[in-house]
């Protein structure tokens, strides 16, 4: 921590109460709050269940701003975000992890602090389709492509198919994150975790070095650039079993975006990689659980030999004829209609997300 006076020093007025940021930490698990955000202006803004909840606070200023950093970034940290405009550290209080993120918006810098879960979920209780957790367990080689938007769980899911490898088999797991977020037990396996600007530069060069070293899984915390992406593809071509995340809302979106993060004169060979490579496409989103909290909606892809053949071909628009087609997996849309039978979302929540699909599919 940077500075330690400074976080237990008065920081901001909530209701009736001026909390310190240990406290403000402290307050976000008692009402079990994900997130805290802070931008110039605004109230301080909590996320719970999902939904974003207000309280009574002061409006944020610049000299608040400055507190929070102060109390968790070094000079080096801040001269990193001049730089790239973004920096993460993670803190960690008793029992209790916090991601810290600064960030530039069209509103000028802002910070994030999300809690992180200590409890690494077994697969088996995160919710997947169970037609379709056994394929994803019996996966050796190739890309296992996880998405969805932000806090929507997709590290929660890595995290959870990371320890159920290490449970079972006795595999060498290297992880590259940006931060470092959960410690992991190797059970059986071997795990080796670096850290983004720490231990190695880039996530590009931290898959490179893997390709050197007598690795079976690489978990990428984020296939966040072109060298990045291209350094996936190419050890899940090697015989790895590689794990990582990606920022999209469906399976045809996370191959658009692979495909288009490199120029139309090297498109044709990217597409090739990611048809040879992939292993498996699950993309997901939480939805509002009919009891209360939230439940898993999922979209599970295993690519078949016609899945691969679109692919390649470029005609990305073809994939949603084959997919959910016998030993493909199963969609989006099929899983809402098991958790609608299942009671585990209301009927609303399934209709609203059927018609999300169909706007994004055009009609």
């Amino acid at each position: 921590m940077a500075n330690v006076k400074a976080y237990n020093a008065p920081f901001i007025k909530v209701g009736d109460h001026q909390l310190s940021v240990k406290q403000a930490l402290e307050w976000m698990v008692e009402i079990g709050a994900t997130d805290l955000y802070l931008r110039v202006g605004e109230r301080v803004i909590f996320k719970v269940d999902g939904k974003v909840a207000r309280f009574k606070t002061d409006k944020v200023t610049d000299q608040h701003l400055k507190h929070l950093m102060s109390c968790f970034f070094t000079q080096s940290d801040l001269d990193r975000f001049r730089v790239r405009r973004e920096v993460d550290l993670v803190h960690a209080e008793h029992d209790n992890r916090y991601r810290v993120h600064l960030g530039m918006g069209n509103h000028g810098v802002y910070a994030v602090c999300r809690r992180i879960a200590q409890d690494i979920l077994p697969l088996e209780k995160l919710g997947l389709p169970a037609t379709v957790l056994p394929m994803l367990q019996r996966l050796r080689s190739g890309l296992v492509l996880i998405s969805g938007a932000t806090g929507q769980g997709k590290t929660v899911t890595a995290v959870a198919l990371l320890d159920y490898i290490a449970r079972t088999r006795a595999a060498t797991i290297l992880t590259l994150e940006d931060p470092i977020e959960y410690i992991f037990h190797d059970h059986k396996g071997l795990f080796i975790q670096r850290e983004v600007g720490m231990h190695v530069d880039s996530f590009a060069d931290g898959v490179r070095a893997a390709l050197r070293e007598n690795l079976d899984v690489i978990y990428v915390g984020e296939m966040r650039d072109p060298d990045t992406i291209e350094q996936v593809l190419k050890a899940s071509e090697s015989g790895h079993l590689v794990i990582s995340t990606l920022h999209a809302e469906d399976t045809v979106g996370s191959l658009a975006r692979i495909v288009g993060s490199v120029t139309s004169a090297h498109q044709g060979r990217i597409r090739y990689t990611l048809s040879s490579g992939l292993a498996c496409c699950l993309t997901q989103r939480l939805l509002p659980a009919a009891n209360g909290g939230r439940v898993l909606g999922a979209e599970v892809i295993f690519p078949t030999t016609a899945i691969r053949t679109v692919i390649r071909s470029g005609e990305l628009s073809k994939l949603s004829i084959y997919l959910g087609k016998s030993g493909s997996g199963l969609t989006y849309r099929e899983h809402l209609h098991e958790l609608y039978a299942q009671r585990m979302i209301s009927s609303q929540t399934r209709d609203d997300e059927l018609m999300t699909i169909q706007s994004r599919q055009g009609g």
